[in-house]
């Protein structure tokens, strides 16, 4: 391998001004003989290294389809060799729907306080003006997208007629 100098001391007859490099690219000779040799011409790539992400995620990929297999399947138990075998989950659901009913029972125990929430009469004040704008909103414009026939018959006072008995259903439901 040669390397080019700038300029080289013995060409130009004097000692040399620092233009010449004392870096060499070849190894050095002790370095040659035990097998250590780099080329700087062209780079070599270790292929090998390509595997270490395909192996992790196949690995991974295989792990998680084992995982996912013994939670969820079979379904039915099933004899191999004497031994019963079935997914984690479908073996304990009766026991898991158990669990999810009593936590279910524990959080929505109080529904008597709901329903005293529900029919106190301060509480049914408050969204009363809620309801009536929502029975208007109904009768007055998507009626008329739904139903265009009729609201040609309904007028103003119909709508009020009808928003005036849908409010008194409203309160015989909610009882004070």
């Amino acid at each position: 391998m040669a390397i080019a100098q700038l300029v080289r001391a013995s060409d130009c007859g004097s000692e040399g001004r620092g233009f010449e490099t004392h870096w060499s690219l070849l190894p050095h000779p002790d370095l040659l003989e035990i097998g250590v040799y780099f080329n700087y011409t062209s780079p070599r790539m270790n292929y090998w290294l390509l595997l270490i992400p395909l192996l992790t995620a196949a690995t991974g990929w295989l792990t998680l389809q084992i995982t996912l297999l013994s939670l969820f399947r079979p379904f039915k138990p099933r004899k191999i060799l004497g031994f019963s075998l079935q997914g984690i989950l479908p073996a304990k659901q009766h026991q898991i729907a158990l669990k999810a009913g009593q936590i279910a029972a524990a959080e929505f125990s109080s529904f008597a306080a709901i329903e005293q929430k529900i029919s106190d009469p301060r509480n049914m004040n408050k969204i009363k003006p809620l309801i009536e704008t929502h029975i208007d909103d109904f009768l007055r414009i998507k009626l008329k997208d739904q139903m265009p026939m009729i609201s040609m018959f309904i007028g103003d006072k119909t709508i009020n007629t009808l928003k005036t008995v849908f409010m008194n259903e409203i309160e015989e439901l909610f009882p004070r």
